[in-house]
């Protein structure tokens, strides 16, 4: 019986193609991760370029982005910019993420406020002053100061009032130039004793009312400084501040001073008669 050659009945994997190999009609090789099958028997033939030899059977897509390789540090953001995927690495600590608009890239950037904490103090051993310097800037031209907590260590003759001095160059400034003012609300726990006053002075300082006169009691203030590094005008001070006068009689006052004089401040000064103490001073800059 005669013998017929049917050739292959299907086409042979032979894996990733290899110069060396002799390939014959039906096998299959990978190459550049395209798939080729022989069409004509031959060795060191090129399955990209000896289309005589080979036919294309399928093609790879477009390479894409190793997201693994793009992103290399813990923080990083993966984004598209004009041409891909590409990597924004971390940025500051406090920083938030902001976009350019159509057609940018996003980035790192600081929050822009108009009220911004620039600084807090813990002065919780008594101290003769408590200073409040070096955060002038041209950044900001209102400032405000909120004191919490702040506690007097005698009672005795006027110990117990608040006081400010301006500061220039980061020295308290104890010339006469002084204008000051406040006018102050006294109320007794049971309700009855209520009395209010007017007082204006000149002098080396600004008194701001008055503090906690009893152990086991604090005092509260705050106040606004404007345009503080400004030299074309005198310098203004304008607060208020609520205590406890004696065992049974509270008070609130509401508190000016101008300082005459156009030089530039650094910072203020807190201080009495006696020594003083603070839970928290908080400065903060106003736009």
């Amino acid at each position: 019986m005669a013998t017929i050659n049917l050739g292959r009945i299907k086409p042979v994997f032979k894996g990733a193609y290899a110069s060396g190999t002799a390939y014959v009609v039906d096998d299959i090789v990978v190459y550049s991760d395209e798939s080729y099958i022989c069409i004509q028997a031959g060795t060191g033939q090129t399955p990209s370029s000896a289309t005589a030899y080979w036919t294309k059977m399928a093609a790879k897509g477009t390479d894409g982005t190793n997201v693994a390789t793009t992103l290399t540090t813990q923080g990083d953001i993966l984004y598209r910019d004009g041409s891909g995927l590409a990597r924004l690495g971390y940025g500051t600590a406090g920083q938030v993420l902001q976009t350019g608009g159509s057609g940018a890239n996003p980035s790192w950037g600081t929050v822009s406020s108009d009220f911004v904490l620039l600084g807090t103090t813990t002065p919780t051993t008594l101290s003769s002053a408590i200073a409040i310097d070096g955060y002038f800037s041209s950044t900001y031209d209102h400032y405000k100061v909120i004191i919490n907590g702040i506690f007097l260590n005698s009672i005795a003759n006027s110990d117990y009032e608040l006081k400010m001095r301006v500061n220039m160059g980061g020295t308290p400034q104890t010339s006469a130039l002084y204008g000051r003012g406040w006018v102050r609300s006294d109320i007794s726990s049971s309700g009855g004793n209520i009395s209010a006053a007017a007082y204006g002075y000149t002098g080396d300082h600004l008194m701001f009312n008055y503090g906690s006169t009893v152990a086991g009691y604090e005092a509260c203030a705050e106040f606004d400084i404007f345009d503080p590094l400004n030299t074309s005008h005198y310098k203004k001070i304008m607060g208020r501040s609520l205590g406890t006068y004696d065992n049974n009689t509270h008070n609130f006052g509401d508190n000016f001073a101008i300082y005459k004089s156009t030089s530039a401040l650094s910072g203020i000064t807190i201080f009495t008669n006696n020594q003083i103490k603070a839970s928290q001073v908080k400065i903060y800059g106003i736009k």
